[in-house]
């Protein structure tokens, strides 16, 4: 057993982290799902040439999760068609740079994607402040016994 694994107070913490992220989990689905229900909303009452390219998706990993925005890109004759995804990049502050593909997008995509990203920017803002507080944890647990020792 790693010492990790061993010491109560990083398995308590360790539990309230998982807590936390899976209640962000949980907020970011019901999000996602809403922009969905209001993308289909609108794709319904529009012609086929004004149903838009972008996409919002949930990417699990190992610990956290991802907010992900992406534009679909059409190649080839119906039936024979490919759909390419490309991921929205990232800001430097976790904002997605829609601004980057609005000449790809629809008004009321656009419309609809600034309405959610500031709630999004937040989730992943949180979301790497519990990742970083983790690995201060972990590194802290490690070094514990040292530091008790007082040898560095």
């Amino acid at each position: 057993m790693s010492i990790l694994e061993q010491d109560p107070w990083y398995q308590a913490f360790r539990e309230l982290i998982a807590a936390e992220i899976s209640t962000l989990r949980e907020q970011t689905r019901h999000q996602v799902n809403q922009f969905w229900q209001q993308h289909h909303e609108i794709r319904a009452t529009r012609p086929y040439n004004e149903w838009g390219c972008l996409g919002l998706r949930l990417r699990e990993r190992s610990v956290v999760f991802g907010i992900e925005w992406y534009v679909n890109s059409y190649y080839g004759p119906r039936g024979k068609r490919v759909v390419l995804s490309k991921a929205v990049t990232l800001a430097v502050d976790r904002s997605a740079k829609l601004s980057a593909v609005a000449h790809k997008l629809k008004g009321w995509e656009l419309e609809l994607a600034q309405t959610l990203e500031p709630q999004f920017t937040i989730v992943r803002r949180q979301l790497d402040e519990l990742v970083k507080m983790n690995h201060r944890a972990q590194v802290y647990t490690q070094r514990k016994p040292k530091l008790q020792n007082n040898v560095l």
